[in-house]
C-alpha cells in the first residue's frame, strides 16, 4: 500500500495489518521448521537457513524463547572444515506443537464457568477448615472456627 507524503510530495510504502500478520506467520513457521529440521544450530545458522532479515529472525527467536516454544543451550556442531565447535544452539521445547486441553466447563479462551470444588477435609496443620468448619485440633479443644 502507498501513502502520500505531503511535505516531500512523494509516496511511502506501508504494509497493511493483514500483510504484516501473514509475513510474521510465515517467518515464525520458517523458524520453527528450521529448528525442527536442524536442532542445536547457533543463531547465525538459523538466520541463514530461514533466509530473512537477521533482525526479524532474531526477534522471532526471542519471542519463541519467551513463549517457551524454543530454548538455547550449549550445543556442538561441525563447521565447514569439519572441526567440532561449541555454541549456544537453538532447540524446540518438548511441548512445542502441543496444545493445552481446556478444563471441563471452559472453552479455549473463556474463564472457568463451573465452581472449583474444594476438598471437605480441613488442613491437617491447624487453622480453619473449608466452609467455616473447625480443624480437628480446634474441634478437639472445643473451639469454634472464626
Amino acid at each position: 500500500m502507498l501513502r502520500w507524503l505531503t511535505a516531500s510530495e512523494g509516496f511511502e510504502v506501508v504494509e497493511s495489518e493483514v500483510d504484516l500478520a501473514a509475513r510474521r506467520t510465515e517467518i515464525r513457521n520458517a523458524v520453527l521448521a528450521t529448528l525442527e529440521e536442524h536442532p542445536g544450530q547457533p543463531t547465525e545458522h538459523v538466520i541463514k537457513r530461514v533466509g530473512k532479515k537477521a533482525g526479524t529472525v532474531r526477534e522471532e527467536l526471542k519471542k519463541l524463547e519467551i513463549a517457551g516454544t524454543a530454548y538455547r543451550t550449549p550445543s556442538e556442531y561441525t563447521d565447514a572444515l569439519g572441526r567440532p565447535r561449541t555454541c549456544s544452539g537453538w532447540f524446540l521445547s518438548a511441548h512445542a506443537g502441543s496444545y493445552a486441553v481446556p478444563l471441563p466447563g471452559t472453552t479455549w479462551d473463556a474463564e472457568l464457568s463451573v465452581p472449583v470444588a474444594r476438598p471437605a477435609v480441613p488442613h491437617p496443620k491447624g487453622g480453619t477448615g473449608y466452609e467455616g468448619r473447625p480443624t480437628t485440633e480446634a474441634a478437639a479443644a472445643g473451639q469454634e472456627s472464626p
